[in-house]
């Protein structure tokens, strides 16, 4: 998984985890293998930000998105990792930021969340 793939290519980094819901047997889990689970209350600064949670069951996915940017110092890197579903096309054509995008109840928090990235 990601949290792991950049855990072993900087061992050294501080990798903050945060979760919509609260599980203690995965947040111990994670902290025995040296990550830092953030907690909602907590009011910390990172340099970077990798947003790829997916929007299944979520329905303030862009207002998560939004208050991520709330833990990014003023300076850093904010990566939302969005989904080929918001385009038009699905017959294996090649697609772009310039191709058509189709609205469904998935592909529209996943295009809400885009814009409120790409406003920031």
């Amino acid at each position: 998984d990601l949290a792991n793939g950049v855990k072993q290519l900087s061992a050294q980094s501080k990798i903050y985890l945060k979760f919509r819901s609260d599980n203690p047997e995965r947040t111990t889990k994670l902290e025995s293998e040296g990550f830092h689970v953030v907690k909602d209350s907590q009011d910390i600064k990172v340099e970077n930000i990798v947003f790829c949670a997916p929007p299944t069951g979520n329905d303030r996915y862009a207002a998560d998105v939004q208050d991520g940017f709330q833990h990014l110092k003023s300076d850093g890197l904010y990566i939302f990792t969005s989904s080929g579903s918001v385009m038009a096309e699905n017959s294996g054509a090649t697609v772009n930021e310039d191709s058509d995008r189709a609205r469904t109840e998935r592909s529209g928090k996943i295009m809400d969340a885009e814009d409120v990235v790409l406003g920031k």
